[in-house]
């Protein structure tokens, strides 16, 4: 099983603590792109989506799920514009399901994954801001203390 296929990340020219002011990492923009484990299966996506007229999203049914959909949906989207794209709603893998679910394809929503892509977003300005506020910080005060001290939201 794979999870998300897309990860957030600041730009390359912010990664020096020394020259990026800590406060700029709330607005920076950010870049999107594949996962190192996954750059495999978004070229596959892409190469599929090529000469495909519809896609259905079969990840799983919440909204991790639907926000995966949405990359694989980007993704598609990249080589083919007008492919036209379906969510598939499920609870198991059962023979019973699968079919009702093929027989009640629906449209993606797009506000469950603007949920989960604004925590993702929240939890890597924070972390990053606060795990840099730390390290610089208490490195000066904990005695023998190297390396990075991290900071997690979630």
């Amino acid at each position: 099983m794979l999870g998300h296929i897309m990860g957030l990340d600041f730009p390359e020219s912010t990664k020096n603590w020394q020259t990026t002011d800590m406060k700029s990492l709330f607005h920076l923009p950010l870049e999107k792109k594949p996962i190192e484990s996954s750059v495999a299966i978004v070229q596959n996506i892409k190469n599929y989506s090529k000469d495909s007229d519809c896609l259905v999203i079969w990840t799983d049914c919440d909204r991790e799920g639907e926000a995966i959909g949405f990359d694989i949906i980007d993704v598609a989207k990249s080589v083919r514009p007008r492919i036209d794209v379906y969510r598939a709603h499920f609870s198991a893998l059962t023979n019973e399901e699968i079919l009702r679910a093929t027989a009640n394809l629906q449209r993606p929503n797009q506000c469950l994954a603007d949920a989960v892509k604004v925590r993702q977003e929240i939890d890597l300005r924070i972390g990053a801001t606060f795990t840099r506020f730390q390290t610089l910080v208490l490195r000066e005060t904990i005695p023998n203390k190297k390396g990075v001290i991290s900071y997690g939201p979630c």
